[in-house]
This record gives C-alpha cells, sequence and structure tokens, in this order.
C-alpha cells in the first residue's frame, strides 16, 4: 500500500534564462531556446498530514529555489521559468486561509508571463488545484 497522494503533477520543457537575468522578471527578448525538460510534484499523505515536494532537473541546487513547505500550512513547487517569490508568497497565502486556487490566482494575476510558469501547490488538508498556472503549449509535453 502505498500512503501518499501526490496532488499535483506537473512537467514541462523550458528556455533556459541568459546569464545574470533575474529569476522573477519576464524572459528578455532574444533568449536561447534550449530545451530542458523538468519536473515537480507536491504531495499529501492523508494519514500522516505530512507535506512534500519532489523534483528532477538538469540543474544543480534547485532544492534551495523549487520546493518550499512548512507544517500545518502547504508545499509550493515553482519551476520552469520559475518565480523564486511563489514559494515564500504562497504558503504565506494558504497561512492567511486562503485556498491553494485562491493562492494560486493571486500569484499568477499580475505576472506577465505566467504561462510560461510550472506550479504546484497543495494545502495542508491535502486541497489542491485541478488547473494550474498555464504552460504553454510550446513549453509542454
Amino acid at each position: 500500500r502505498f500512503p501518499i497522494l501526490l496532488v499535483a503533477i506537473f512537467a514541462a520543457t523550458i528556455a533556459t534564462r541568459p546569464a545574470g537575468a533575474s529569476p522573477i522578471d519576464p524572459l528578455p527578448s532574444g533568449a536561447p531556446d534550449e530545451t530542458i525538460a523538468t519536473f515537480s510534484c507536491v504531495g499529501f499523505d492523508p494519514e500522516t498530514g505530512d507535506l512534500g515536494v519532489i523534483v528532477q532537473s538538469k540543474f544543480f541546487c534547485v532544492g534551495s529555489v523549487v520546493p518550499w513547505a512548512k507544517a500545518g500550512v502547504g508545499a509550493v513547487a515553482t519551476q520552469a521559468a520559475g518565480n523564486t517569490s511563489y514559494g515564500p508568497r504562497g504558503l504565506d497565502l494558504l497561512a492567511s486561509g486562503l485556498t491553494p486556487e485562491q493562492a494560486v490566482a493571486s500569484l499568477t494575476g499580475a505576472d506577465t508571463v505566467r504561462e510560461r510558469r510550472q506550479l504546484g501547490i497543495v494545502d495542508a488538508t491535502g486541497r489542491s488545484p485541478r488547473i494550474l498556472a498555464a504552460v504553454s503549449p510550446r513549453d509542454s509535453f
């Protein structure tokens, strides 16, 4: 028996950023179009209440920027043209009482390149949006 319920899974290919580009700014025009496969999962165990995030990337040390989790609050993963502020802001939104759907809407609402980002989110009760931040067909596989 496998007790972990994975509630959000996503995969995409991404275009890399040029050296020195900010992780939260829109991709600059003329950015290289090197294809890279990534995936992340956020999960919740209904038996124990444990939360977790797994991540795969060709980049080293993504564990310091992709996964975010807080006991009793939830878990967030942001990747691809990731916005590293999504993690701590997403946890703050969940802690303030927003649902995962509301947190996703708040995080992505004013983001001009949200369709290029991956975002997975689950709260401490196992709720997760059915539709996450969009990833354009060009970036999906």
